[in-house]
């Protein structure tokens, strides 16, 4: 019996120091959105927070396929930005409101994935059909400078590159298209 609860015991510090020396690296289930990735995620802290009418801080991301885009190069058009994590089941339920988006002329949506590896935001782009743009912010900094400090926000940017809606949260459909119309046809 002693000899059981030692065996037991030696089982437990070794999965206890495997878990510890992997440090989150080992991902048993690659982007299945369900939980965070195990170890310590640390966010830029917000620049300052954003409001409409405010020029949008301009940026170059890479796709997850290592594609440069730039926000400024947009311009003309109404671009939606949604700062998202591929654990983050609210905005997971949010992409087939944004694919809608996204297939309206004179639309580009991206998906800036904070904190995140390009292999993961590829694979969690292709289990949920997104047929969007998705970039990869891996260190926060352009989540910080849009004060994105939680996940979903969705902002909307006019064709003069002039932030026209914040939402912070999950968004309406209805409520998020008004504002992608209200952009594209200013008053």
């Amino acid at each position: 019996m002693a000899a059981r609860i030692a065996a037991l015991a030696v089982v437990v510090v070794l999965v206890i120091a495997a878990i510890w020396l992997d440090g989150g690296t080992f991902d048993p289930a690659p982007a299945s959105g369900i939980v965070p990735q195990p170890g310590e995620t640390t966010l830029v802290a917000p620049v300052s927070a954003l409001t409409e009418g405010e020029l949008a801080p301009n940026f170059v991301l890479r796709t997850p396929d290592n594609e440069p885009v730039e926000l400024a190069a947009q311009r003309g058009e109404v671009v939606v930005l949604q700062f998202w994590a591929t654990w983050c089941l609210e905005c997971r339920a949010e992409v087939p409101a944004l694919n809608g988006i996204d297939d309206q002329d004179g639309v580009s949506v991206f998906g800036v994935a904070v904190g995140d590896t390009p292999f993961r935001v590829a694979t969690a782009a292709d289990d949920l059909d997104a047929t969007y743009t998705m970039l990869v912010d891996p260190d926060g900094e352009v989540a910080a400078a849009y004060g994105a400090t939680s996940f979903p926000v969705t902002v909307v940017v006019d064709p003069e590159g002039i932030v026209a809606a914040i939402v912070t949260g999950p968004f309406d459909p209805a409520t998020l298209q008004e504002a992608v119309d209200a952009a594209g046809n200013p008053a």
